[in-house]
């Protein structure tokens, strides 16, 4: 379950309670003998770490410089058990920078224990990088690891935001005891959430008197402490088909919801959404780009504005700002948008292009066109109780034609008006409607996601085939198979192609509709390959042109979190094989069926075979893109039968 509760805290709901410091007592370069000693971790067997203490702690202080900074302290702890296959040496520590201010990292400290020794890590060794442009990541690596080294390192980052942070309790490897402590003074008011299935073991919350006092502004304030802790956390494992840790990871996170100053005046910062849609209506950047209708009404081809069926209409407004924009790979959606400007030098970010789009579409008269803010699968679901604005990076638009509703993204070259690209399959987007009010909205992605084939087949004497194969691919499937075309020569297409099957050759392969992005796009070629031989019989794998239902792609004992493949699929693949006289059909494999429950999909295979000729169909539907955890044992079977079906069945021939 993402969200376990949801709460606020500020000084004044607890006037009766006495501060009492629960905080478990941890002396930084002194580890316990058990910590020393310990070899394995019975509760994970196969981990190669044990993160033995791990804790963080905020509190609001004024610096020397009498600014009023959150300070944010860090200490964790973490025992070796197989250093051949640990991958945590190197620590590296985020920060934020906006211009003039940013936050700051001190105190850093890093020693390793092992075998009686200690080694520090030393300030020559911590190193500053600059990914990106806010960015900055202090980094450093513990050296000479090994089977048994505790390493253990503390660091303070003194930060001018107050609007949100949070504490992760659960992490790559198993926690032995993790806590969070938060003091924070009675004029910050913070919305507290806690995220994951796991309960806490400890949640104190009380007061501690005069924690706080700055000079010059009457007498110290009291403070609110909240401590959070659990034990025995187990590691986070991240699994195929699933969306971001961030949707599952036990965490507790603050988002601050008002505060005030040293005057009394109050400050409201997490907002309901009737005052964040008006705030985006009056905004310098998102608000304002949205205003520039006449601008490209005047960049419209006239064949486009006076096109009277309203979908053609939107169709032909999408693929013109998708053909005209390159996007440059940036998610920025807040800051540093210009429609203008972007569209004079055709490139720009996902909102400029976005925006550009819902500019257009609006244009064109398509009115019923709204700005949709998003978030990308491998950021986490938004938060549906209260806008946090942080946990949105992505903006589309969203229209309704004709009682149809889209969500159009011109981002992606290979997307058909009506795909968004996979990046976007999240759930949910908050539609901003500015003049009714925003609201929540899912994101359903495309249904007809095809892949079929086709071919007419000979088996001559020497156990040879040869014949025409053709291909179709929709929906997602054509999606990806533009972009992989787009990406190769026509010869390492091939290429690639014919390495899928060994012995497997290619000639005079045509494609069709790679440019057209409403057609279906349509592969036809010609093919030569040798059966393999086992003894006297001719052994052929009846599916050896699917790319697809080549292994089963669920391979664990059991499944903790949803099962999220992005979108409902389709693979149909029909064959006749033409055998040669000389040959006689020895093993025609049953044919067979398998299903998930509640119709979540079918995988069935028929053969025929008659008067020296074999005819082959495969079927596999997966009805639905989602599965709850309960489902999986059911889906690994599915794909397990759909595998044995499509891969380890072939026909069998042997000479007359």
């Amino acid at each position: 379950m993402k969200l376990i509760q949801f709460y606020a805290i500020a000084i004044f709901l607890f006037p009766s309670l006495l501060w009492s410091q629960n905080e478990k007592k941890v002396e930084f370069g002194k580890p316990t003998q058990q910590e020393l000693m310990l070899t394995a971790y019975p509760k994970d067997p196969e981990t190669s770490a044990v993160e033995l203490y791990s804790k963080g702690k905020v509190s609001v202080v004024v610096t020397d410089s009498r600014h009023i900074r959150l300070k944010k302290e860090f200490h964790k702890k973490i025992k070796v058990l197989d250093v051949d296959r640990f991958e945590g040496a190197t620590i590296e520590i985020p920060y934020f920078h906006d211009g003039k201010i940013g936050e700051k990292i001190k105190e850093i400290k890093a020693i390793s224990h092992y075998d009686g020794t200690q080694a520090y890590v030393g300030e020559g060794d911590i190193y500053t990088q600059n990914p990106t442009e806010n960015w900055h990541t202090k980094s450093f690596t513990f050296p000479n690891v090994k089977n048994g080294s505790i390493l253990e390192y503390t660091y303070i980052i003194e930060s001018p935001y107050f609007h949100t942070y949070q504490w992760e309790f659960q992490g790559h490897y198993p926690t032995v005891y993790s806590e969070f402590v938060s003091e924070i003074p009675g004029n910050y008011s913070y919305r507290i959430a806690l995220f994951g299935g796991k309960e806490l073991d400890t949640h104190d919350t009380s007061i501690k008197k005069y924690c706080f006092y700055v000079e010059g502004y009457g007498d110290a304030a009291d403070c609110t402490y909240e401590l959070f802790a659990m034990r025995d956390v187990p590691a986070f494992k991240e699994e195929d088909y699933m969306l971001s840790k961030n949707n599952y990871i036990s965490k507790v996170k603050y988002e601050l919801k008002e505060s005030y100053d040293f005057r009394g005046d109050r400050t409201k910062h997490t907002k309901e959404w009737r005052d964040v849609d008006k705030e985006f209506r009056t905004d310098k950047e998102m608000g304002r780009q949205l205003k520039f209708e006449s601008f490209f009404e005047k960049q419209l081809p006239s064949e486009i504005l006076s096109m009277e069926d309203p979908l053609q209409k939107a169709k032909a407004v999408y693929y013109f700002i998708q053909n005209h924009y390159t996007w440059n790979g940036n998610l920025r959606i807040y800051r540093d948008i210009d429609v203008k400007e972007a569209f004079l030098l055709k490139s720009g970010n996902i909102s400029e292009i976005n925006l550009s789009l819902i500019n257009a579409l609006r244009a064109a008269g398509l009115e019923n066109t709204q700005l949709a803010l998003s978030a990308t699968r491998d950021s986490g679901i938004p938060n549906q109780l209260f806008p946090v604005l942080t946990e949105f990076n992505y903006a589309m638009a969203w229209v309704k034609i004709e009682n149809q509703e889209y969500y159009l993204d011109a981002t992606d070259k290979y997307a058909p008006f009506g795909i968004i690209p996979f990046r976007t399959l999240n759930t949910v987007a908050r539609v901003m409607d500015f003049k009714n009010g925003s609201y929540w909205h899912p994101i359903v992605p495309y249904a007809k996601n095809v892949i079929f084939v086709n071919t007419d087949l000979t088996l001559d004497s020497e156990g040879n085939i040869s014949g025409k194969a053709g291909e179709q691919h929709l929906g997602y499937f054509g999606k990806r198979k533009r972009q992989e075309i787009g990406s190769k020569t026509k010869d390492s297409y091939i290429a690639d192609k014919e390495a899928r099957n060994e012995n497997l050759e290619i000639l005079d392969l045509t494609i069709n509709n790679v440019e057209d992005l409403e057609e279906n796009i349509k592969e036809e070629y010609d093919l030569e390959m040798e059966s393999e031989w086992i003894g006297n019989e001719i052994y052929l794998p009846a599916f050896f042109l699917l790319e697809y239902l080549q292994e089963n792609p669920f391979k664990l004992e059991s499944r903790d979190y949803m099962i999220e493949m992005g979108y409902p699929m389709t693979f149909t693949y029909l064959s006749k094989i033409s055998i040669d006289p000389s040959l006689h059909i020895k093993v025609v494999p049953e044919n067979k069926t398998v299903k998930l429950p509640e119709d979540g999909g079918i995988c069935s295979v028929i053969y025929a075979a008659k008067d020296g000729e074999v005819m082959v169909r495969l079927n596999f539907k997966l009805n639905k893109h989602e599965f709850p955890p309960e489902y999986y044992p059911a889906l690994k079977n599915f794909f397990s039968q759909a595998v044995q079906y499509a891969t380890k069945e072939p026909l069998v021939f042997s000479k007359n």
